[in-house]
């Protein structure tokens, strides 16, 4: 996961809008929740506002590809972060986004449980 993280643009927006337009569903709200393997590898995820707020989830490793996909398509504006790694920057930029990690102490929080449905 050594990329650099995306940025939220006016065409994901766009593109956004029309998906929500033509009614699109998004893949955590089709079909039942997924089961998690004993023993898989969990991922600590953090979903960081432009307000500050944050929700931490406990990510299946099996899971964690459509769980970044979700994130950048419905939550657009809200950076991600996983297991301290910054993957996508919502409607921040990387100075703000470090500041706020740093501000709420965001590189401690460790979570050891997968805590699907994830928010």
């Amino acid at each position: 996961m050594s990329k650099e993280p995306t940025r939220c643009t006016r065409e994901d927006l766009v593109q956004l809008a029309v998906l929500v337009n033509e009614k699109f569903v998004p893949p955590v709200a089709q079909g039942p929740i997924p089961e998690v393997k004993k023993g898989t590898k969990i991922h600590t995820t953090i979903g960081v506002y432009p307000n500050g707020d944050f929700k931490t989830n406990g990510v299946a490793a099996d899971h964690l590809e459509d769980h970044i996909k979700y994130n950048r398509t419905w939550r657009p504006g809200r950076a991600l972060i996983i297991d301290g790694e910054i993957i996508h920057l919502g409607y921040f930029d990387k100075e703000g986004l470090e500041k706020v990690i740093a501000e709420k102490n965001l590189s401690d929080i460790k979570v050891t449980k997968c805590t699907v449905p994830y928010h």
